[in-house]
């Protein structure tokens, strides 16, 4: 089994597994040495936007799994996570996958710290509390008190105050 840090690859391997859409990606253990260590994220950030419920879900675990580990490498996540999550909160996209998305940025907002958090995902924010969709609104909502408490009281108060007073109070 390959190591890397403290991340075993074959862990990876069983939980996307246990989904058979995932049966098709490839081994991760022959593809991925010590030498490409930043290649492990690249299979489930891709299956962030699947129009499988499903795979998204353990894509998102995966995520936060991998973040978990203290060896991970968050700067490869981040080139490769951010302009996914851009992608899958498009208007094009289907309301479950802007509400999925929604969720994740909720969750990975503590791994990824202030600075990512205010560059990456604070500008969608308003498009967010203005979508069309209820659920979509719904997950903002729920989702803003994890991202408040890591972007900081000042782009709190500044932004994520002036989206809530703007968009009901018209």
């Amino acid at each position: 089994m390959i190591r890397i840090g403290v991340l075993h690859v074959g862990t990876v391997m069983n939980l996307i597994e246990r989904n058979s859409q995932f049966r098709d990606a490839p081994n991760i253990e022959t593809t991925f040495s010590q030498e490409n260590e930043d290649r492990i994220y690249e299979i489930p950030v891709k299956m962030l936007n699947n129009f499988n419920q499903q795979v998204r879900r353990i894509s998102h675990n995966t995520i936060v799994m991998l973040l978990e580990d203290p060896k991970s490498s968050i700067n490869s996540l981040v080139s490769q996570l951010c302009p996914m999550v851009r992608k899958c909160l498009g208007k094009e996209e289907t309301y479950d996958l802007r509400m999925d998305t929604v969720m994740l940025i909720g969750r990975v907002a503590s791994f990824l710290g202030q600075e990512v958090c205010v560059s990456e995902f604070v500008p969608q924010l308003p498009a967010l509390a203005s979508d069309a969709m209820f659920h979509v609104r719904k997950s903002f909502a729920i989702c803003c008190k994890d991202l408040c408490s890591v972007i900081g009281p000042a782009s709190t108060e500044e932004v994520i105050v002036s989206i809530f007073y703007r968009v009901y109070m018209y």
